[in-house]
């Protein structure tokens, strides 16, 4: 009977001290730096929103954000590295929302990630806006010069940069090109920082990128013309295609962060607060400007109401673009 005691006594020790351990570990989150995965090379918008993201969210959370580029498919490798990872709120993803629609026009059931069905969006931080951009160099003044002369010389079939294929970016330069009636071969890029070199080094006649690749390379390339609805509050003299007379685009694409669906609540709440922290600062706001970037905010809930917005305006211009 005593050693029957001793042994039930040792049993519930180690039971004790194993939910002790547990909880710890749950409420203590996090306990080690966080790995933040971006589908896209270094310098792009959505890497500078990231590093932004990560200069400013270890004075809340006591962690920092360690940001792993991981290019390619236009940004699905990186989304699926998360998805394939631990739900423990330690591998995270930065990401705007719109390939995930035309990944899914594309793929249809095939598409290997459904955001909503794989992740949860922890808030918005920013928005993409896309512009058409020449090399400094160009003939091309504005929106309207460059519709003109293409149309004027249909045999013309020139080369233009996209950020990857699946890009929001890339689909708004596609429905610019087929409202306008223009034919055209297009170069696929991993990313913006690279469509944006081989604009300048005029690799290309031409590309459909974000408007803040703008930033620090003015000298180098023009903007003809913004495919939002509004101009970007950073570049208010980047009139819309549709000011310049042109089919209006109305494509821009807000900039989430996302963790696998099924993180810890308790884990997902102190990211939620931190990243929100962060996004209202004066200190982020500021650095995000100076990149050329737009800073926004907007709650998980919100980020979700964005998310299927954008999904009812994207599907049908990508399935109309890409014939589904």
């Amino acid at each position: 009977m005593v050693f029957l005691k001793n042994k039930f006594k040792l049993i519930s020790v180690i039971l004790c001290s194993f939910l002790f351990s547990f909880g710890a570990h749950s409420s203590d989150y996090p306990t080690k730096p966080i790995n933040v995965m971006v589908g896209y090379a270094a310098g792009g918008g959505t890497d500078s929103y990231a590093r932004t993201l990560a200069s400013f969210i270890h004075e809340h959370l006591g962690m920092p954000f360690m940001i792993t580029n991981k290019p390619g498919a236009s940004g699905f490798i990186a989304a699926k590295a998360v998805a394939d990872a631990k739900s423990d709120g330690y591998r995270l993803y930065v990401m705007a929302p719109g390939p995930f629609f035309i990944k899914d026009v594309l793929d249809g059931d095939k598409a290997k990630v459904k955001p909503l069905e794989v992740f949860r969006p922890l808030g918005t931080v920013g928005v993409l806006n896309t512009s058409l951009m020449v090399p400094m160099d160009s003939p091309f003044k504005t929106a309207k010069d460059f519709v003109d002369y293409y149309k004027a010389n249909p045999d013309k079939v020139a080369r233009w940069a996209n950020t990857g294929n699946a890009s929001l970016h890339t689909l708004g330069g596609h429905a610019f090109l087929q409202a306008n009636g223009i034919k055209a071969q297009t170069i696929p890029h991993k990313g913006g920082a690279k469509a944006r070199l081989s604009i300048i080094s005029k690799q290309v006649d031409y590309g459909f990128v974000g408007i803040q690749l703008l930033a620090g390379f003015d000298t180098k390339m023009r903007p003809l013309g913004a495919l939002g609805n509004t101009r970007d509050p950073n570049y208010p003299d980047v009139p819309t295609v549709e000011e310049a007379g042109l089919p209006p685009m109305g494509i821009a694409n807000p900039m989430m962060v996302w963790a696998k669906k099924d993180i810890p609540e308790d884990a997902a709440q102190k990211l939620i607060v931190a990243i929100k922290k962060v996004a209202e600062s004066k200190g982020f706001k500021k650095l995000i400007k100076k990149l050329g970037l737009s800073a926004i905010y907007a709650s998980p809930e919100e980020s979700v109401k964005l998310l299927n917005d954008l999904g009812a305006q994207v599907t049908p211009v990508a399935k109309r673009v890409f014939n589904k």
